[in-house]
């Protein structure tokens, strides 16, 4: 629900990294963290329909070296829907523009008022914002697709069906407004009565971003992908792992040599390393 556009706008994150090196450097030579502080939540729009994004964009400041290991830093919003059920919703760090480095999105399923708060947490402070409210409007979304009572079928939140007619289509996923995929082709699909397309991810860790941290290239590009295919309601059906990218043996472009997971595990023991999956649970909730 939160990250349901799983990441980011393209951008450089040399501002961030220059940021944590001196933060690192105040932890190295003793001098004490710096306190956690919300300094400003803009959220894109007052309202929002039902089951669309509810994006907001967070100014702060904390003391961390990695913007993506949540535990150095660690950014939340809880949601309560206007029935007081409860949702809380991990937030991301996405450099897109210098006045907001830090972004929650979350996808409404109740009309009416909601009320957010956002917390953010490192191992020494904790910051808390005041409560905010946004208005949920009715909507021609269908919502999530899920599986139906009967089990057999697929159907949407409304409980109108839905039936898949779609195929693989691969974009690489390697750089920001680049790639196999365009919005011509979509529209073809979508003119053919296509409702869904397949693909992966490539990797968001590289040998040049290091393990735990993400290439915001590839995740802008991705998600350039997901607000091209919600225009045009368009489903993905999202593959988390292709196996070329965990073989140096497959028939053809074994990846794992460039894979940056090879520093701490063979391509054998990748799904079996503690090391690894403790690396692939903080990927996934990004």
């Amino acid at each position: 629900m939160g990250r349901r556009r799983v990441t980011t706008q393209g951008g450089p994150v040399g501002f961030m990294q220059s940021r944590s090196r001196s933060h690192a450097h105040s932890r190295l030579s003793g001098r004490p963290a710096g306190p956690c502080r919300i300094n400003a939540i803009q959220a894109v729009s007052a309202s929002v329909g039902l089951y669309e994004k509810l994006e907001l964009r967070i100014d702060l400041d904390a003391d961390f070296c990695n913007p993506f290991d949540p535990e150095e830093i660690d950014l939340q919003a809880t949601f309560t829907a206007p029935s007081g059920k409860k949702w809380k919703i991990w937030g991301f760090y996405n450099p897109s523009s210098w006045a907001a480095l830090w972004m929650v999105r979350f996808t409404p399923t109740e009309t009416g008022t909601w009320h957010y708060v956002v917390t953010v947490n490192t191992p020494t402070d904790r910051a808390k914002s005041a409560r905010a409210e946004c208005v949920v409007t009715a909507s021609a979304h269908p919502g999530f697709v899920g599986i139906a009572p009967n089990r057999r079928y697929l159907m949407h939140s409304d409980h109108t069906p839905f039936y898949g007619v779609g195929l693989w289509y691969n974009d690489n996923c390697e750089l920001y407004n680049q790639g196999a995929i365009t919005e011509a082709d979509l529209d073809n699909l979508k003119k053919r009565g296509a409702n869904f397309i397949s693909f992966f991810p490539t990797t968001l860790e590289t040998m040049g971003s290091g393990l735990g941290r993400y290439d915001e290239n590839r995740c802008g590009r991705m998600d350039q992908l997901f607000d091209w295919c919600e225009r045009r309601d368009m489903k993905i059906s999202w593959n988390l792992l292709f196996h070329s990218h965990v073989s140096r043996a497959v028939w053809v472009n074994p990846r794992y040599r460039h894979n940056p997971y090879r520093l701490i595990s063979s391509a054998g023991d990748f799904f079996g390393s503690a090391e690894v999956w403790e690396y692939q649970q903080k990927l996934f909730r990004y």
